[in-house]
């Protein structure tokens, strides 16, 4: 995809992102609160390339 907008096959600069959304009653222990956003639930780390292309996601508690 990236070859077709004359870009290099693998990127040289990434961006990161995380989001933390709430909880619900079946995400039980999984779930922690992330202080920052007064929110209790899980938190969503993303990786994209310059594009917008999705590189790598992750979930964790909110609490990490």
């Amino acid at each position: 995809m990236r070859t077709f907008t004359d870009r290099r096959g693998r990127p040289t600069a990434v961006i990161l992102d995380s989001r933390t959304l709430r909880s619900t009653p079946e995400s039980g222990p999984r779930a922690g609160y992330d202080g920052a956003k007064r929110k209790k639930g899980s938190k969503i780390h993303i990786a994209v390339d310059t594009l917008g292309h999705l590189l790598g996601a992750h979930g964790t508690a909110a609490d990490h």
